[in-house]
């Protein structure tokens, strides 16, 4: 993994970016939460680095949520307009739309896809729910889009061509269970 390298490359061509290293794991959650604290832009969002959103779709999900009404545009691979280029296994698909009805039995949250790696935000709706967040695995997505519904914020899905990237370093299993009971925890108050 070069990313620190990388970083550090375009650093010298923008030295508006910032590059966080930390003593210990965070968590997806814990990392993209201390961005967020250190962002200054208009926008704040991210994007997961495996490469199965290409740039040009992250600056699609960009132009989204600098319309006006908009306080969140979140990338979706399920709503019209969405390209999946390569499929995950059937195993991970059916993993996937089973962790959905979770969240939306569990919240109440009507977006077809809350785990695709890719959200940018208003910085007003962020520094609104930032001292609330608690969650840093990555039950963190469903986290942050349950606190800017909370709070009022007008969240849009973006339909985004996404290429599923084989050789993750993530245990989906555990992961995913991890995520299933920290968002039970969290729905019942108890993170």
């Amino acid at each position: 993994d070069r990313t620190r390298e990388v970083v550090r490359e375009i650093q010298q061509k923008y030295p508006a970016i910032t590059l966080m290293e930390f003593d210990h794991p965070l968590g997806k959650g814990g990392a993209v939460i201390e961005g967020f604290k250190k962002a200054q832009g208009d926008l704040i969002g991210f994007v997961d680095a495996d490469g199965a959103i290409v740039p040009d779709e992250f600056a699609k999900l960009i132009i989204q949520a600098q319309k006006n009404t908009i306080d969140a545009a979140i990338s979706s691979r399920y709503v019209s307009g969405a390209q999946v280029v390569k499929l995950q296994p059937l195993s991970r698909r059916i993993v996937s739309r089973m962790f959905n009805a979770y969240v939306r039995t569990l919240f109440g949250l009507n977006y077809t896809d809350t785990q695709c790696g890719a959200k940018v935000f208003s910085k007003a709706s962020i520094k609104k729910i930032l001292p609330e967040l608690k969650a840093t695995n990555y039950a963190f997505d469903v986290e942050i889009l349950w606190r800017l519904r909370k709070n009022g914020f007008h969240i849009v899905e973006t339909p985004i061509v996404w290429h599923d990237k084989f050789g993750t370093h993530v245990n989906m299993m555990s992961a995913g269970m991890d995520s299933v009971f920290t968002l039970l925890k969290l729905r019942l108050g108890m993170l």
